[in-house]
């Protein structure tokens, strides 16, 4: 069972259980890490500078800015037939996510771990506002991310806003 203290590692090795059929590719795209970024534009061979205006945009998810690869249409931009043109450096979000059993529960693994800040009001208000329209997995409720009652009460009452 994925929890949010499930070690990376484990969800690298869940996150393998892809059949690279292209299918979670061919509805959105995946985020990217400030630290991929070099890594990536070196080997595509561009800067980094170019490398994010010809293919991330710039998103806030939990009040967190994050890089998601651009889309054609719907599709990521490096899917091609079915395959990514970037499998062999691509992100740690696009390797552990997949469309097999654990799919859903990797990615709010993802969110909680890399999107969700509990020190930030902000962010905390906006998961629980997700929370009210979808579960979560073990670590990932209110209650958890804000143990502290009266903090979390303050949080959700606009007590505290930053």
């Amino acid at each position: 069972m994925i929890e949010k203290r499930t070690p990376k590692g484990t969800i690298l090795k869940l996150g393998k259980e892809c059949k690279k059929c292209g299918h979670c590719c061919s509805f959105t795209s995946g985020f990217v890490l400030e630290s991929e970024i070099p890594k990536i534009s070196e080997v595509l061979n561009v800067n980094q500078e170019e490398f994010a205006r010809r293919y991330l945009d710039e998103c806030a998810l939990f009040n967190t800015k994050i890089h998601r690869i651009k889309k054609k249409g719907r599709q990521c931009t490096f899917l091609h037939m079915k395959t990514c043109k970037i499998h062999r450096i691509k992100p740690f979000y696009c390797r552990i996510s997949n469309c097999q059993k654990n799919g859903e529960a990797i990615q709010e693994w993802f969110m909680l771990n890399y999107l969700v800040n509990q020190f930030d009001p902000i962010s905390v208000r906006e998961w629980n506002i997700r929370l009210k329209i979808k579960g979560t997995i073990k670590g990932g409720r209110i209650e958890d991310i804000v143990p502290d009652k009266q903090l979390r009460e303050d949080i959700m009452a606009y007590k505290i806003l930053r």
